[in-house]
């Protein structure tokens, strides 16, 4: 396990999921027909702050969708806010907070913003969007290159 999932693990050992609401929604059809396929792109932006033994998690996903001819079909803009008790204050340090909310959070939030663009897409009259299940950006690092330190073996 590396860096990254071990502190994320630590504080999800000591962490209570407390809240998790939709923060803010904003979507726009910006071109009501469009050819197929259509192809998006997704930006995560996650945020978090401290008060006492609470963290606040912000996660604001946009997703931006354009039709075959790369032409705009609409933008989405949702925002969850996720409330996370600790129950020590070893667990207030900020890279593992940090790496808590690039795997445990992301990975919480993504069901949310899931049903949220299959519904909203089928209210634009578009195909419903089918996101794929979670894949951590982080974990893509790590799948590319598992063992960047270890040296390829010879075949034999």
């Amino acid at each position: 396990m590396d860096d990254l999932h071990r502190h994320a693990a630590k504080v999800g050992a000591g962490a209570t999921l407390r809240d998790l609401r939709l923060r803010r929604l904003n979507a726009e059809l910006l071109k009501p027909s469009g050819k197929s396929p259509f192809s998006f792109e997704l930006t995560i932006n996650p945020s978090f702050e401290v008060d006492d033994h609470n963290v606040l998690y912000e996660i604001d996903y946009v997703v931006e969708a354009q039709d075959a001819d790369a032409a705009e079909m609409f933008k989405v803009n949702v925002a969850y806010t996720v409330l996370y008790e600790v129950d020590s204050d070893e667990l207030l340090d900020e890279s593992l907070l940090g790496a808590f909310g690039d795997v445990s959070v992301l990975f919480h939030t993504y069901p949310y913003l899931r049903e949220t663009l299959h519904t909203i897409t089928g209210r634009f009259g578009l195909p419903p969007l089918v996101l794929d299940t979670w894949k951590n950006p982080m974990d893509a690092a790590l799948r590319t290159d598992p063992h960047p330190e270890t040296p390829p073996e010879a075949n034999v």
